[in-house]
């Protein structure tokens, strides 16, 4: 080491947690060059609000956008649904709370109450036209995509 030397000060070992960070951040770096984003942009729940955002996979068809969207422990009755021509949002309190728990440096529990999400679509719909249906913990989403012009026929 250099002791003695201003400037210079002397070398510390890091813990195995900052090691760790280093290395997700490493991980996030390498993510986000391959694909464009960061796997984790937005986190997945609001613990002072005690929401989860649902999981939501989003498909396009020719006519229409498909939103999935995973909510467990959810009635069909008490979810509620939104739309405008470029976002979905979808709310519902969980019928029992959802408990997570942390392990690591600082061990912690949370209990969430609903899940909450506001959707970005990919294109302009008509949510005048949407239908969703919900089975089994999954709502499906239907949304018909804006028309922006009309073929015409050649005779």
């Amino acid at each position: 080491m250099f002791r003695g030397v201003k400037g210079v000060s002397e070398r510390r070992r890091k813990s195995i947690f900052e090691i760790f960070e280093e290395f997700l951040g490493h991980v996030d770096k390498v993510f986000e060059e391959l694909v464009g984003v960061t796997p984790f942009e937005t986190p997945l729940c609001d613990i002072s609000k005690r929401e989860l955002k649902p999981l939501v996979h989003i498909s396009e068809t020719e006519d229409e956008v498909v939103v999935t969207i995973d909510l467990p422990y959810v009635r069909k009755e008490d979810i509620k649904l939104s739309a405008n021509e470029n976002m979905l949002k979808v709310e519902a309190p969980a019928r029992q709370r959802i408990k997570l728990r942390r392990w690591g440096p600082y061990q912690r529990e949370v209990e969430f109450e609903c899940f909450r999400r506001t959707i970005t679509l990919p294109t302009l719909v008509d949510p005048e036209g949407a239908k969703a249906r919900f089975k089994d913990g999954i709502l499906q989403v239907f949304l018909p995509k804006k028309i922006y012009g009309y073929k015409i026929a050649v005779e």
